[in-house]
This record gives C-alpha cells, sequence and structure tokens, in this order.
C-alpha cells in the first residue's frame, strides 16, 4: 500500500540527499582543520572533528590515524599527520653537539629516531625547542626523553611529521658554600679525641667534584667525592692533640667550583688532664669534683671522714705533710696520690713547771711557769690547776687556769712562789680535766 504520493516521495529524496551533502562538507572542512602534512593545529575554540567530536574549549581530544589519542589545551600548538609519507628530523645546537640515531635525512613515517646533545666544556644541556616554538618536547605525547645523563639528554621521536629541533646549553656553574654545622668543642684532654661536622653545598647547576679538604694541625677527616646541583655534603672533623694548646686555622675545601666560598674558620683548645688517687685508713676520702682525672691547673677539694672513734689527722703525698686541714684544696699539676691519715681519738695532758731562778732563802719571790700540753688527738677543756706544797707560803696564778687546748698545743699559766722554810720546800701541780684517755701525772718542783 502506496502511503505517499509519487511527488511527496521525491521531494523527501531530494531533502535526504542535500541533508547528506551537507554533513559530508561538514566533515571535510572539519578534517581540513585538523590534519595536514607536517602541519600544526591550534585549539581555539570549539572544532567537530571528523567523528564528530567536539575538541574546541579547554581540553580538546583528537584521533589521528593509528588510534594515537592527544589532548590538546585551549591555545596550545600540536604537530598532527595523516600521509604516511617520509619526514625529515633536523636539529642544531650552540655550545654543544647534536647526533642523531639512525643518522639519515629523511625517515619512513612512524620511525623512531633518537636525538642526543652533548655541551661543549664549561656548558650544560638545558633544554629541547621544537620548530623554532619554546616549546618543550616532553610535553608533546609522542615525543619522550629517553635518558638523561650529566653530558647531555636522549630523546626519541616518531617520523610523523618534519622536525626543526634546537638543543640549548647554557654555562655550567658549580658554587660551592662551606658552612659550620658543629664545630664547638669543648675542651680536649691532651691523648683524646672528639668529633664535629661542617657541610659543603653546591648550589650550581653542574655536578661539583671535591678532590681533598686541608685541615690545620691536629685536626683531621677524609672525604672525597661528588655533589649533585642543589645538594649538600657533611663532613667529619676529628680533633686529637698531641699536646697542650690552643689549635686554631682554617678547613680548605679543593674542589672543581666555578665560584664561592671554600674555606672555614676552626679552633679547638686542648689540656693536659692528670689523675688523682687517694687511700686512706679509719676514714674515708672524697673528691670535690667527684671524679679521677682533672685538668691540669684546676683546683680539688679533699674531704676526709674519719670512722667512729678516730679523727684525722692529715694528708699526705710520697711523705710530705699537704695539709692539716680536713678539707684541704689541692692544685692538680700532676699525677697525684694522696693518704689521708687518721688516729685513735684520745685526749692526754702532760704538765710540766719551769722557774726563773733557783730557790735560795726563805720569803723571798720566785715566779715561774706551768705549762699544760694537750698530746691527744681531740680538744680538752682544762677546768682547774691543783697545787700541793711544801715548804711554801703561798701560790698566786697570773692568768686564767682554765680553757680550751686544741691537740698538739699548750697553755701556760704565770705564777708567783714564795716560800716559807729554807730547808725543804716542794711544789707540786696537777691539772684538771674531764674525759681525760690517760690519768695526768703530778708536775713536781723540789728544791
Amino acid at each position: 500500500m502506496k502511503i505517499f504520493p509519487r511527488s511527496i516521495r521525491y521531494l523527501l529524496f531530494c531533502l535526504g540527499v542535500y541533508l547528506l551533502l551537507l554533513v559530508g562538507m561538514s566533515k571535510s572542512q572539519a578534517q581540513e582543520q585538523i590534519y595536514g602534512s607536517g602541519d600544526f593545529i591550534l585549539n581555539s575554540g570549539p572544532v567537530i572533528s571528523d567523528t564528530g567530536i567536539v575538541i574546541g574549549g579547554t581540553i580538546a581530544t583528537i584521533g589521528s590515524t593509528g588510534g594515537t589519542v592527544y589532548n590538546l589545551e585551549l591555545g596550545s600548538v600540536i604537530p598532527v599527520s595523516n600521509d604516511q609519507l617520509p619526514h625529515s628530523i633536523n636539529a642544531s645546537a650552540v655550545n654543544g653537539t647534536v647526533t642523531k640515531s639512525p643518522d639519515q635525512a629523511v625517515y619512513d613515517f612512524n620511525t623512531p629516531v633518537f636525538l642526543t646533545a652533548r655541551p661543549d666544556a664549561g656548558y650544560i644541556f638545558e633544554k629541547w625547542t621544537l620548530n623554532d616554538e619554546n616549546t618543550t618536547p616532553s610535553e608533546l605525547p609522542f615525543v619522550r626523553f629517553a635518558r638523561a645523563d650529566l653530558r647531555g639528554s636522549t630523546i626519541l621521536l616518531k617520523a610523523v611529521f618534519d622536525y626543526e629541533m634546537v638543543a640549548h646549553f647554557i654555562p655550567a656553574t658549580r658554587i660551592i658554600s662551606v658552612t659550620e654545622i658543629d664545630l664547638s668543642w669543648d675542651q680536649q684532654a691532651v691523648g683524646g679525641s672528639s668529633y664535629g661536622r661542617f657541610k659543603v653545598t653546591n648550589t650550581g647547576n653542574a655536578q661539583l667534584t671535591v678532590t681533598s679538604v686541608d685541615y690545620p694541625a691536629s685536626f683531621s677527616g677524609s672525604w672525597q667525592g661528588t655533589i649533585a646541583p642543589g645538594s649538600a655534603k657533611e663532613i667529619t672533623v676529628i680533633f686529637a692533640p698531641t699536646v697542650a694548646g690552643t689549635f686554631s686555622g682554617k678547613i680548605t675545601v679543593n674542589s672543581d667550583a666555578t665560584a664561592g666560598a671554600f674555606t672555614l674558620p676552626i679552633s679547638a683548645v686542648a689540656q693536659q688532664t692528670y689523675s688523682l688517687t687517694g687511700t686512706s685508713s679509719f676514714g674515708a676520702l672524697q673528691t670535690s669534683p667527684a671524679t679521677r682525672t682533672y685538668w691540669q691547673g684546676s683546683t680539688v677539694t679533699l674531704i676526709a671522714m674519719p670512722v667512729a672513734g678516730y679523727v684525722f689527722m692529715n694528708w699526705t703525698e710520697n711523705e710530705t705533710i699537704l695539709s692539716t686541714d680536713a678539707n684541704f684544696n689541692l692544685e692538680i699539676i700532676r699525677e697525684h696520690q694522696v693518704w689521708a691519715n687518721y688516729l685513735p681519738v684520745s685526749r692526754t695532758l702532760q704538765v710540766s713547771i719551769t722557774q726563773n731562778s733557783g730557790l735560795k732563802k726563805r720569803g723571798a719571790l720566785y715566779r715561774g711557769t706551768i705549762s699544760v700540753e694537750n698530746t691527744g688527738t681531740v680538744p680538752v677543756f682544762l677546768s682547774d690547776l691543783r697545787f700541793q706544797a711544801r715548804g711554801t707560803g703561798r701560790i698566786l696564778v697570773n692568768g686564767s687556769s682554765s680553757a680550751w687546748i686544741e691537740p698538739h698545743s699548750t697553755l701556760s699559766v704565770k705564777i708567783s712562789f714564795t716560800p716559807c722554810w729554807t730547808r725543804f720546800r716542794r711544789l707540786r701541780v696537777l691539772a684538771i680535766a674531764q674525759d681525760l684517755t690517760s690519768p695526768v701525772e703530778w708536775a713536781e718542783l723540789r728544791r
């Protein structure tokens, strides 16, 4: 059954033909904008690809022969080819050279080609640019960096259009700086060692090579090697003095630096040390500060601590008495070995009488001296003197007969003696004190 008349069907046929022609023109126009032998495409706005995909705007997706897909940002440029024809790849450089592998003038379509840039002496590789554009090839999806080393950079290209590559080089700089990390030594003992650190930094754009490091006397270290641009190396310093004194100078870093500071001041002090040992019986010995090794010229306090029933007597070294003080300050000038000497607690008094002249006649006045000596190890309090006399008239004491008497000390008391008889005269004196270890003998004067 015929739905439409012949005239209507003819009109519909003409309309379909017209629409097909219109769509074909749109496809051809879009394809002409995208592809061209060795040309570039600029994404400047909405473009319809041959597959009907809108590639304008911020990001454009372009499909090319072989199925490769490229993302094209708004305003960027990308070379495209759809011709399957041979292409040339040329490269140039200033202050360096470029080699191609394989080295040909023309390459079959899609042939992989390696370009290697090598700088002249004193230069380093900076970048590649493409077809007089300030565009790095790594920004393009069909160009990649295959390898990078210290001498140059190698990239891999595909012969899909004609290339004019330029390798750029810049002057090589190796800028060195030497800075302290920790070089503030405390006073070092002679014969010992301590460690410090400093840092060598390369702020240039090329690798820095350190060949050696020089140190002042008594300082040492060992390192040589390379430092990459923007990197640093920490180096250890050893201070090991063999004599006392102040040591100073400069650390010098020898390298191939083109600029920068390569020296660092350093100083330290070395001092002789001596040991102090102590021995004691019936007591203990302490030192302040509490150690056994001391700096030359330092002062150490020796502290005597007797056990119960004993008292400190003196400090000795090599049988020489250093001090009788229980707390004694000793200056360290050599190796020292001291003794703390103690005695048992003892309270003993000894009394003696001397006179100025002999006893000659009755009624005469004679003057004398009573001496009371503490021969013990602790102080004794003399409370009084006791007299016994025969043939005497009277005894007068001139001064005090009571006082503390320190060990190895003597109390002297003046007396006046007047005899009454001339035939027989005797004067006896006894010292009175408490807690005596030994009883006091009478001292006697006879005439």
